[in-house]
This record gives C-alpha cells, sequence and structure tokens, in this order.
C-alpha cells in the first residue's frame, strides 16, 4: 500500500532499511474513504486494529456529559493512531475526520507481526510516541498558560511543523488549514466568539486572512507572539541508522 506521508514521517527518526519499507507497503489492510464528520473511533470501543492517516485530516476528542468537546489533538498525513490496540485496550477517547479522509487500517496481529520482524520499525515507532508525548505536554501548557492571540498562533505554527515532517508541506510555502473557528476554540479552550475576535485582530495586523481556510501570511511574527520553540517535537533528535539490524529468531543483531 501507499504510505509515503507515514513512511517520511517515520524516517525523521530513524532511516529505514528497504526490506522494512517494502514490509510495509505489502501488509495486509483495509482502505477507507471516509467523509467530515465520521467517527473512525468512538469512545469506549474495543481498539482491534492500528489506523494511518493517509491523506486528510482527524482529530482526537473528549466529549463531556454536556456536550462540550475538547479537542486533544489534530491527526494529519502520516499519524498513525490506535497503537493502545496492541495491548488490547479500549480506546479513552474517539477519532473524528475533520475533511475528506484516506484511511488505512491494519489488523493488530498484523502490525505486532511487522514490528517484531522488523526492530527499525518498532524504533521509529518509539520516537514517535516520544514526539507525541511532547506535544500533549506543551498543549497543557498551552492551554493553561497562554493568552488567546498566543494560544491561537502556537497551535498554527505546530501544525505547520507537523505537515512539514510528513512532507505533506514544504517549510518555503504558504500553508492553508482547514480550521473553522469552532475547532480552533475546542483545541484551544476558548469559546468560538473569542477565537473569532482574535482571529479577526490577527487579520488586521496582517497575520493570517480567512477565506473559507485559514491561511498564515507571516509565520515569523506569528512564532515571536507565540514565544515559538520547537523543542518539544524533538526535530533535533539525530535519526538512529537502523540499515544493518535484521532479526534472527527473537534475537536483534547487527548485519
Amino acid at each position: 500500500m501507499d504510505m509515503d506521508a507515514f513512511l517520511a514521517r517515520l524516517q525523521n527518526y530513524v532511516t529505514l532499511p528497504g526490506p522494512t519499507r517494502a514490509a510495509m507497503s505489502s501488509v495486509r489492510h483495509v482502505l477507507r474513504q471516509m467523509p467530515r464528520g465520521k467517527s473512525i473511533i468512538n469512545e469506549g470501543e474495543v481498539l482491534k486494529r492500528v489506523h494511518v492517516i493517509q491523506k486528510g485530516w482527524a482529530i482526537r476528542k473528549r466529549i463531556l456529559e454536556d456536550g462540550r468537546r475538547q479537542i486533544l489533538n489534530f491527526l494529519m498525513p502520516g499519524d498513525i493512531f490506535d497503537l493502545q490496540a496492541m495491548i488490547d485496550s479500549r480506546s479513552d477517547h474517539a477519532i473524528e475526520t475533520i475533511t475528506l479522509c484516506e484511511v488505512r487500517s491494519i489488523p493488530t496481529q498484523e502490525f505486532l507481526a511487522l514490528v517484531s520482524e522488523h526492530p527499525a520499525l518498532a524504533s521509529a515507532l518509539w520516537w514517535s510516541t516520544v514526539q507525541e508525548e511532547g506535544i500533549l505536554r506543551e498543549h497543557i501548557v498551552r492551554v493553561g498558560r497562554r493568552n488567546a492571540i498566543e494560544r491561537i498562533s502556537h497551535l498554527l505554527i505546530e501544525l505547520r511543523r507537523r505537515l512539514i515532517l510528513s512532507e505533506s508541506a514544504d517549510a518555503d510555502e504558504s500553508v492553508s488549514l482547514p480550521l473553522s473557528r469552532q475547532l480552533i476554540a475546542d483545541a484551544v479552550g476558548l469559546s468560538p466568539v473569542h477565537v473569532s475576535r482574535t482571529i479577526s485582530s490577527m487579520r488586521r495586523m496582517g497575520l493570517v486572512s480567512a477565506n473559507g481556510h485559514l491561511r498564515v501570511l507571516d509565520w515569523d511574527s506569528l512564532a515571536s507572539i507565540a514565544g515559538y520553540d520547537d523543542q518539544y517535537l524533538h526535530l533535533d533528535a539525530r535519526p538512529l541508522d537502523m540499515t544493518g539490524c535484521v532479526n534472527v529468531g527473537d534475537r536483534e543483531t547487527t548485519a
């Protein structure tokens, strides 16, 4: 299967050998085209598959008893989710598409076999998990301590950086983000009205345009306002070279 975005993201952490890339491309899977607003995973659902976003965007979310929504994270091309399926658990949150999506679903046992047979993939997933933990920690800081314009600016820069990692955007190009004011509000802990006022202010400052999709016009100024430091994404971590690593029985050795 075509997993270009997923492979591009993983190879930020580990140099994947040819056999590993080939095995990932040929693993048994189900490909689904999913419209916007479709649930991929429901909260409490028993997880039986690991999923990869090939195209489009989705969100991790929690819904409170009164219907209020908190967006925990955004999922974009190259992102893998539901790794907790490998410990046979129920999902503690829901995942919903926010654009038309292409999602590849891999049976848990197939994915476990893939990871056990290819140590480079296991290492890449470990690095990916480290990065996601960093994103979640920064999310707490963003919602808990930053003001409105800082929260929104920080979120926009983070999403752009992640798109570049998956090669879904170039560093020098303008990026259009499929974010409504409601989505931004639920991600940064503000009301839609507060978000709308803040974005209007950002438009007057020449930072963004908002005609359907949100487009950032001045990334440098946005980063300055947010006090953005991408250390939490671990982008400077040296990729591990696993090209000489093979699996023999239950032992890992180097060729």
